[in-house]
């Protein structure tokens, strides 16, 4: 019975509300509200941009309306490929036009073998899928866009010296021409591998390369059409000077691929400024020569002649360490190395000469004598350098030294000269013999006055003792001469050597310093080799910024440009 009641509402409640769908209709609802709604609301869309004009017109919001550029830049790009190249047919070669600008030669590294340069790169190539008609888009003749929704070659640096090439570059706009002509300017501080020749270190010239050409395109793809090489904003580097900047255009074969790589080769001469390496270098080695040259003015006697040898060669070890730290290994060993080299090594003869001269002023002292073969050439030596010649040493040596007997002078009794006695030049032997002693006896035995032996005895003794002294006066006077002699010969080689290492450190510094084969001078010239030889630096300069002027005019006005070497 549950279910037949529940049944019966459910059946009531049905035909209820048939019933009130019937009787009682929406007022609100009409067959036709759907399609008016439809029709007000294309009136609205239709409206919008109406109401918006006259809304902005009333707010003074300016105009909306599109600017040609706007229009001309949906146009072109609403189909353009940046990684496809620009040709119309299939092997038509892209001739790309390129030009190095040099700011400035910033470093230099010759122990890193590399080079550092302040550049400006200049493009241009045909884009046959950029042009327009001036005329649809208001006269609009050139447009600037980011350069990097642009098809660009791949011309790179080949010997750069760090892998970011492109973090190097600094670009921002293109700039396109309604012929399609797209021009891309660049600004790029490169650093480039410059194998150094440090042969002639530190009055070096070195010329160092800047390689340009396409990375995976090759010569049949694309071309470049060499530029000029424009020095107008050159500003010269306090270190190296600026001598040359030229290029040559040639085909480099890669092993990669098939055909070779169109390549431009920029080529920066410099010259390394003297001044610097004269006063931190050269002048130090020279001031150092000097010094140890006074090691033979000075008197033996002052036991310095050694010690300021080793301190200058000290000295010269110093400067050479100082020196090597600024160049690399290299097979060829640099004109400063040669300097520093050859100044450690007359130094070193330096010391060993001094010793020499030293143990010639003590050799009198050991008791040797000078062999009388060399003092005649002593003499004639010490006339030519002008040393002093002592009188005794003068006239010693000129008197023919034959070992002849010397007589005692006579003595002076109260003015009345008496010879007292003549003895021989020779050493007295204090050891008597037997037979001596007998001889004596037999001597005293003729006198027979006591006072007579004694007297004669006095006498014997008073010759012996006078002998000996004799004697030793001699051999001292003797040993002193030698001495002197000795000294006399030392104070001879010291000058002599002096004077021979003067004249070599002169004659070669002179060398050293005139041996380099390069010059500082300004080769470059924008008309052509021997064309600028009476202009001067400035004029150079100035010629070379109005060419560039004139050749940006030509571009300007859209004529083509051969580019076949300088403007």
């Amino acid at each position: 019975m549950t279910g037949n009641k529940y049944d019966e509402i459910s059946i009531k409640m049905k035909n209820n509300k048939n019933m009130s769908s019937t009787r009682n209709p929406n007022p609100y609802f009409s067959p036709f509200s759907s399609v008016k709604t439809w029709i007000i609301l294309v009136c609205i869309q239709a409206a919008i941009p109406i109401i918006k004009g006259e809304l902005g017109d009333t707010l003074e919001f300016g105009d909306t309306s599109h600017s040609p550029e706007h229009d001309l830049f949906a146009q072109i790009f609403r189909k353009y490929n940046k990684h496809i190249p620009p040709i119309s047919f299939h092997g038509e070669i892209i001739r790309v036009f390129f030009e190095l600008s040099l700011f400035n030669v910033l470093n230099f590294d010759v122990k890193n073998q590399q080079i550092r340069t302040n550049s400006e790169i200049i493009m241009k190539w045909q884009d046959h899928y950029l042009k327009w008609n001036p005329e649809e888009f208001n006269g609009t003749e050139n447009m600037r866009i980011p350069s990097n929704i642009l098809w660009r070659p791949d011309i790179i640096m080949q010997n750069t010296y760090y892998a970011d090439y492109e973090g190097s570059l600094l670009t921002t706009n293109a700039i396109l021409s309604y012929k399609g002509e797209v021009e891309l300017i660049s600004h790029g501080i490169f650093d480039s591998i410059c194998i150094a020749d440090v042969q002639y270190y530190p009055f070096d010239q070195q010329t160092c390369k800047l390689v340009f050409s396409s990375w995976t395109y090759d010569n049949k793809q694309i071309e470049l059409l060499e530029g000029s090489t424009d020095l107008s904003k050159y500003k010269q580097n306090p270190e190296f000077f600026l001598e040359n900047f030229w290029s040559i255009k040639s085909d480099s074969v890669n092993p990669c691929c098939q055909y070779p790589m169109s390549t431009i080769t920029y080529y920066i001469q410099v010259q390394r400024r003297t001044i610097f390496s004269l006063f931190f270098f050269i002048t130090p080695g020279i001031l150092i020569n000097i010094c140890a040259l006074m090691a033979f003015s000075l008197p033996t006697e002052s036991g310095e002649k050694i010690s300021l040898g080793i301190n200058a060669l000290l000295a010269m070890i110093v400067f050479l360490m100082a020196m090597t730290e600024r160049l690399p290994p290299t097979e060829k060993l640099p004109l400063a190395g040669v300097y520093y080299g050859a100044c450690m090594t007359m130094i070193t003869l330096n010391i060993i000469f001094s010793v020499c001269v030293f143990n010639l002023d003590v050799a009198g002292l050991r008791g040797y004598s000078i062999p009388n073969t060399i003092k005649p050439a002593i003499l004639h030596i010490a006339k030519i350098i002008a040393v002093k010649v002592p009188i005794f040493v003068r006239d010693t040596w000129e008197e023919d030294i034959d070992g002849k007997l010397t007589k005692v002078e006579p003595v002076s009794n109260y003015g009345n000269p008496v010879n007292i006695l003549t003895v021989e030049a020779k050493k007295v032997n204090h050891e008597t013999s037997d037979e001596d002693n007998d001889e004596k006896n037999y001597a005293y035995a003729n006198f027979k006055d006591p006072f007579e032996k004694r007297a004669l005895y006095a006498l014997e003794s008073m010759r012996n003792i006078l002998s000996r002294e004799e004697n030793e006066t001699y051999d001292n006077g003797l040993r002193k001469k030698t001495v002197e002699e000795w000294k006399f010969l030392s104070r001879v080689m010291d000058r002599l050597l002096f004077i021979v290492f003067f004249l070599a450190s002169f004659i070669f510094n002179i060398t050293i310093l005139t041996s380099s084969p390069f010059r500082e001078r300004f080769d470059y010239c924008p008309l052509g080799e021997n064309m600028c030889e009476h202009l001067t630096y400035q004029e150079i300069i100035q010629l070379n910024a109005e060419m560039a002027y004139a050749a940006d005019i030509i571009d300007n006005d859209g004529e083509t440009h051969t580019a076949e070497g300088n403007y």
